[in-house]
């Protein structure tokens, strides 16, 4: 219902699509419901550059990157793109 929200207020106020990440090992069903789609995996990686120094506080594991794009149809350059890293399973 949350995602839901946040597509509807942001498309309310002119945004095309919204975007979200899940780690790599998370199947996304929630993402799924509110009409995301899977477009691309990142390889992760560390926050700190060389001219900006961080902790490295959250998660720098692979990610997948999901959207949902205010028309519809999702634009061709993604429709296909991406595979996801392991079969959906659906429990019996």
């Amino acid at each position: 219902m949350l995602y839901g929200y946040a597509c509807r207020e942001a498309f309310e106020h002119g945004y095309e699509r919204v975007v979200t990440y899940t780690r790599r090992h998370e199947i996304g069903s929630s993402l799924r419901a509110a009409g995301f789609v899977p477009v691309a995996t990142s390889r992760g990686g560390k926050w700190n550059r060389r001219g900006r120094k961080r902790a490295d506080k959250r998660s720098t594991g692979p990610k997948v990157r999901w959207e949902r794009w205010k028309s519809t149809q999702l634009p061709i350059q993604f429709r296909f793109a991406f595979t996801p890293c392991e079969p959906l399973k659906i429990a019996a």
